[in-house]
């Protein structure tokens, strides 16, 4: 008898729970505050929606603006030490090469020198540091 009994009261209770409508509440009118909140919930569900139905990326376009190149600032320096240190080169260069069969009695050194010296003031005012790198370099 329990064989019999066991599956009909499975049945009857399976039956029972599955009939049970749910209860309702009644649901309180919405405060203004609520209205608003809610509206903007439902724009940004919105806004989601429509961000996800999108079928491409765009790609993102790159762009390169050279800088543009920024002109050296003049570093000066002291003059009376600047003519100093040049004329010190220019002597130790003719030292150098007095031997040199570059230089001869009719084009000596000291007007090679002074060449270069003017060409380098043509180029950069006195008191302007590239002057004396403008001499250093030309003379080697």
């Amino acid at each position: 008898m329990t064989k019999i009994l066991t599956p009909f009261i499975l049945v009857l209770l399976m039956s029972s729970c599955s009939s049970i409508q749910p209860i309702t509440t009644r649901k309180k009118p919405l405060t203004e505050r609520e209205r608003i909140l809610e509206y903007y919930r439902s724009l940004r569900e919105m806004d989601q929606n429509s961000q996800n139905s999108k079928r491409y990326i765009k790609s993102k376009k790159v762009t390169y603006v050279p800088k543009k190149p920024r002109r050296p600032k003049i570093k000066m320096v002291d003059i009376k030490e600047q003519r100093i240190e040049i004329e010190q080169n220019l002597v130790y260069y003719c030292m150098e090469n007095r031997k040199s069969s570059r230089f001869s009695d009719d084009s000596p050194c000291e007007s090679y020198a002074q060449d270069i010296y003017s060409q380098c003031q043509d180029d950069f005012i006195d008191g302007d540091a590239r002057l004396t790198r403008c001499v250093k370099s030309r003379l080697k």
